[in-house]
């Protein structure tokens, strides 16, 4: 039996097309196994507020870990992040309240706050039904474009 799969790479509170995408597949596949990239949305992202647009970022180390995957790098100073983040978010999103246990836990790796980031808001979005996998388990290596088209 076939699946009808999407894959993409974790995001840092996404944007509605991702949660579209989600929605439309039967398997959601996190792409963590590729090199993590300083200043994109792995790792932060924009939100409205009152005073317009601002950004959360989740700290993480990169020093001397240039080439790691998303799935490897690490949370840093996980409870100022997080409480940030937990202060910002409620102020602009009534509904956040669902999120506070996850901005409050200690997260080590970024790709697992991500991921629970991506099924907590598809639980709210009530999108159902998606298998949610994790690209480095799934044994296949490769940069963006090689997985790619390894795969068509």
């Amino acid at each position: 039996m076939s699946e009808v799969v999407a894959i993409h790479q974790p995001n840092c509170l996404p944007w509605l097309g991702y949660f579209y995408k989600t929605a439309h597949y039967e398997v959601f596949v996190f792409l963590d196994n590729v090199r993590y990239e300083e200043n994109g949305f792995t790792n932060r992202n924009r939100i409205k507020t009152s005073r317009g647009p601002m950004w959360l970022t989740v700290a993480v180390s990169t020093r001397g870990n240039y080439h790691q995957t998303v799935r490897e790098v690490r949370i840093r100073d996980s409870a100022l992040w997080g409480e940030k983040h937990w202060n910002s978010i409620p102020h602009s999103y009534s509904k956040a309240q669902r999120f506070e246990s996850t901005y409050r836990r200690s997260w080590e790796h970024l790709a697992d706050l991500l991921e629970t980031l991506v099924g907590n808001i598809c639980h709210m979005l009530g999108i159902t039904g998606v298998e949610f996998r994790r690209a480095f388990l799934l044994n296949v290596s490769g940069d963006k474009r090689e997985l790619l088209a390894a795969h068509l």
